[in-house]
This record gives structure tokens, C-alpha cells and sequence, in this order.
């Protein structure tokens, strides 16, 4: 699978956004990418998150975080 593809679908879906905190539910309306897909690239952090996104939530899975910049 070309994860890498899709990864930098995601980064420039999220350098749209303006809010600080967007949820996984979020970049699937903007990215039609499954949303276990988005969280796999989260998790072997294949995702470049712009300055502006603090943090990223499941919103499925209790509000999960899967990214916050420290």
C-alpha cells in the first residue's frame, strides 16, 4: 500500500484547517480516507501536522488522542 500517498493527502487536507483541534472524523469528510488508515498513519507517524493543529482526537473512541504537540 502506498502509505505515503495518503499521508500527505492528510497534510494538505490539515493545512486547510483552521482550527486548533480537529478530530479523525474530520480529516475523513476532507480526505475520503478510511478511517482506520488515518489512524495507522498516525500511529507510525507518517503524518506531517501543520504549526497551527495542537492536538488530533478519535472522536469514536472516547476522544481519543492520537496526536498533540508537546
Amino acid at each position: 500500500m502506498e502509505y505515503e500517498r495518503y499521508a500527505r493527502a492528510i497534510t494538505s487536507a490539515l493545512t486547510k484547517v483552521e482550527d486548533k483541534e480537529v478530530s479523525i472524523l474530520d480529516i475523513w469528510i476532507l480526505t475520503s480516507i478510511p478511517e482506520d488508515l488515518i489512524r495507522e498513519l498516525f500511529e507510525k507517524n507518517m503524518v506531517k501536522v501543520p504549526d497551527n493543529i495542537v492536538r488530533i482526537v478519535d472522536n469514536r473512541r472516547k476522544n481519543k488522542v492520537v496526536y498533540e504537540r508537546s
